[in-house]
Order: C-alpha cells, then structure tokens, then sequence
C-alpha cells in the first residue's frame, strides 16, 4: 500500500494496527487486505484522526495550546506519541502536544513500558472496555495487570 493518504494511526499490538485516512483510499486497503487474507474491520469514527486529514484543526489546536500554561508532570506519565516516558522538556512544549494530532498512537510501546512497573493498576478513562481488550493482545505472555478499573464503573460508585 503505497498510498500517501492513508497512515497508521494507532499501533495498538505487534499484530494490530488502525490505518486512517479518506474513505476511497481505506476502501483500497480493505481490498489489499481481504485478497491476503488479513483479518480487517472498519471502525466507526467521525474523523480520520491521526492522519492528514487533520491538519485544518492543527492551527486552532496551536493557538489554544499556546495560550495554556503547561508544566511538568508531577506523577509519571508514559507518551502515546514516543512510546516512553514522559520528560519535563515533552511535557511543557507546545510542540509535543500539537504533535499528538498527527503521531501515530504507539500504545504497544506505552503498554510495555509500563509492564516495568510492578504492582500496576490501571485505571480506564472510557465508556467501554477497550484498555483490556488491547492489553491482553499487547501482553503477549506477560503477567496480567493486578487490577484494571473501567472509569466508568468506578465513577458509578463513588
């Protein structure tokens, strides 16, 4: 697949991944995918975010971030966008976040890092349960978390 308007949007394990980009072109890929037999489904989304498509929302972005007082974290935090820790200089820079529209969303990588933290517990800011789907495609052979809370359970008990 060589078309430039499609790009990865998520790689959410080592053998899952969300393309994005305009219809006609993910139509393509589907095709490519079906006739090498590679399992693919279209997922329902009101953008093709993590793609080109949105740069028109990338100046609006810029401005907003820009008038925000960032500062560094005072927990840590692993990046979606780099796969790794979170710095300070990451987090203060308008760039990195502005950058989170386009990178592609490397929540493997941030799974495993993680797994170097014993005794974890996850928490999942989300109305379904799609932390623990992931998760157990990304472990491949790992312990499972201790504990993994969906958000909206644990916002119903409190």
């Amino acid at each position: 697949m060589t078309d430039a308007r499609v790009d990865i949007a998520a790689q959410n394990s080592p053998k899952l991944s969300v393309f994005s980009g305009p219809f006609d072109a993910i139509s393509a890929l589907e095709e490519i995918l079906k006739e090498r037999n590679v399992p693919a489904r279209r997922l329902s989304t009101s953008h093709a975010f993590h793609s080109p498509m949105v740069e028109p929302a990338v100046e609006p972005f810029a401005k907003a971030v820009g008038a925000v007082s960032l500062s560094a974290p005072t927990l840590p935090i692993v990046s979606s966008v780099t796969g790794g820790w979170l710095t300070a200089a990451q987090a203060t820079d308008p760039q990195y976040w502005i950058r989170h529209m386009r990178a592609t969303v490397r929540f493997s990588d941030a799974v495993t890092r993680l797994f170097e933290i014993q005794n974890i517990a996850l928490i999942e800011a989300g109305p379904g349960h799609t932390l623990d789907s992931l998760h157990a495609r990304a472990r491949q052979g790992r312990p499972r978390f201790r504990s993994r809370i969906p958000s909206r359970k644990a916002l119903m008990k409190m």
